[in-house]
Order: structure tokens, then sequence, then C-alpha cells
């Protein structure tokens, strides 16, 4: 276990599409110093080369962050970067842990209890899917949805509001914001569905797809 020597200490795990976009955002703010970590060297070399630093495993990021930011793609993802490389048990005292990953809700219905069962009930976890894609990641504007305990969205409001350009604290505790989430990736299928129906009709229709694509995205 670290100590909590400097809040603005920001932990970033998961440099990927997503990732490479939020962890330089941060770095780029005075207030924050964002060490990253991530499996694929390429991507560190890249946060490296906007004015990160780069840090040697999970744990080793883990070691001095007050906050602990994790993008990864999966559950099992979060897992082996929570538990098997020892990042919760690195952490300082009283660290938070924000899980900006699409994870299903479920995840979060027992991971209060593991996190204290390794010891280390001290550490607060935040459910902060995101939404926005790439180039809102990169300038900040992101929509984030968050749910946790009270003290815990406390914790992280800061980093959050630095993070998004619309916030929604979701009430119902941790998995609520993973719920919403669910809600709006089915909205974002569904449409996605009826777009490329519509443009298929119009195709059949003898009409210049492009020309109907930038009508029904202007209108």
């Amino acid at each position: 276990m670290g100590s909590l020597e400097d809040p603005s200490n920001i932990g970033f795990i998961g440099l990927g599409a997503m990732g490479l976009g939020m962890a330089p955002d941060l770095q780029r703010r005075p207030q924050y110093t964002v060490t990253g970590f991530d499996i694929w060297q390429s991507s560190l070399d890249r946060f490296v080369a906007q004015g990160g630093r780069a840090g040697k495993s999970p744990s080793d990021v883990a070691k001095s962050s007050h906050i602990l930011i994790c993008m990864a793609a999966t559950a099992q993802q979060l897992d082996s970067i929570l538990f098997d490389c020892s990042a919760i048990d690195a952490l300082p005292r009283d660290a938070t842990v924000v899980l900006c990953s699409t994870v299903p809700p479920t995840y979060y219905d027992s991971l209060p209890s593991r996190i204290a069962s390794i010891g280390r009930p001290d550490v607060a976890v935040v459910d902060a899917p995101v939404s926005g894609g790439t180039l809102r990641a990169a300038n900040g504007t992101l929509s984030i949805f968050a749910a946790g305990l009270s003290d815990a969205l406390a914790r992280a409001a800061s980093l959050l509001n630095d993070m998004s350009g619309r916030l929604y604290i979701n009430s119902g505790g941790l998995g609520a914001a993973s719920k919403i989430k669910m809600v709006n990736q089915l909205l974002v299928g569904t449409h996605i569905a009826a777009a490329s129906e519509a443009i298929a009709f119009a195709t059949r229709a003898g009409l210049d797809t492009r020309e109907v694509f930038d009508i029904i995205q202007h209108t």
C-alpha cells in the first residue's frame, strides 16, 4: 500500500482508442500529473509523447494514484488489473477507483466485498461509463454516467467534471450508471439499424444516397 502524498496524482490504465484521448487531455491540465499504463508498448509510447508518465505495471501506476481510472475493454480485463495485477492492493489509503469501462452492471454486485476481502475497505469505487467517441474523449467533453456511494462521488467529482461535457449522477448505487449506459447503447444500436434500413430504402427508390444522407443529417 502506498501513501497518498499528492491528490493531483492520477493513474490511468487502458490507453486504447478512448483512453489515449482521455489521459492526455487530463495531463494537459495543470492541476493533474497523469501516470499511464497499457499492455501495448506503442500505446504507452504515444501517451508519453504527449507529456504523460509511463508506469511499469498496473500496481506501479496505482501506488501513487489519488484516483485510478480504468478504461479496460471487458470485466475480465478489469479483474486482471484490479486483482491479478494487484492494483487495488497497491493504492494509497483512501484512494478512489473510477471505472470508465462498459461492463455488465452485475460486475458491481460483489466488487465492494471483493475489495474489502483483500483488506482495502478504504478504497472507494465509482461506476462511470462514458459516451461520446474519441474526439470528445480528447477534448474533455464526454458524456459520463456516474454512480456509487456519495463519498466516492464526492472524491471523484472534480475529475469527472474535468473529463466531461455532461456529467450525469445516477441514483441507485454502483451499477446504476452501467445500466444507464446499457439503455443508451440500446438506443444507439436501434438508431444505427434504422439508419441502415432507411439508406437501403433510399437505394431501392433510386435516390442518390449521399444526397439523402446530407439532407437527413441537416434536417
